[in-house]
């Protein structure tokens, strides 16, 4: 199943399978982290879950705090990424930017059985405040 969102006049793609979503990662979604970082994720977040939970007659297995920093974590890496090629325009850093964004193209955020990732993220639930503060004087666009 496929869905779009639109948040704040954004539209956000989003794709499901059982125990995993899949949101891409586009403009869209960096103008909405850009203009609203915490509500339009949380927006979005609630939204992916309750049509999760229409699709699966079953509640996605992530907490909204682990699902909310996965997303911040694959925009603004990519993000810092791209401004590191633009600082120290290598070859290497062109070649691990290429890498990064290929990566990160599609948020794939899933249940800790099938997300080898979701470990760390819950990891970092302890600093969301601290990282939404940092993040919130980034625009990425």
């Amino acid at each position: 199943m496929k869905k779009e969102y639109l948040i704040i006049n954004y539209t956000i793609r989003v794709s499901f399978s059982p125990k995993i979503v899949h949101i891409i990662n586009d403009k869209e979604l960096e103008y909405l982290l850009s203009e609203e970082l915490e509500r339009g994720t949380q927006e979005l977040v609630k939204l992916i879950k309750e049509d999760y939970f229409k699709k699966y007659h079953e509640t996605l297995q992530i907490s909204d705090d682990s699902m909310i920093i996965e997303i911040w974590g694959h925009v603004y890496f990519e993000y810092f990424t791209v401004l590191a090629t633009r600082i120290f325009p290598m070859a290497i850093t062109d070649k691990i930017a290429g890498w990064v964004i290929q990566r990160c193209e599609t948020i794939d955020s899933g249940e800790e059985e099938v997300d080898i990732d979701r470990k760390f993220w819950n990891s970092l639930i302890p600093f969301k405040e601290i990282i939404m503060t940092a993040l919130t004087s980034i625009p990425v666009r």
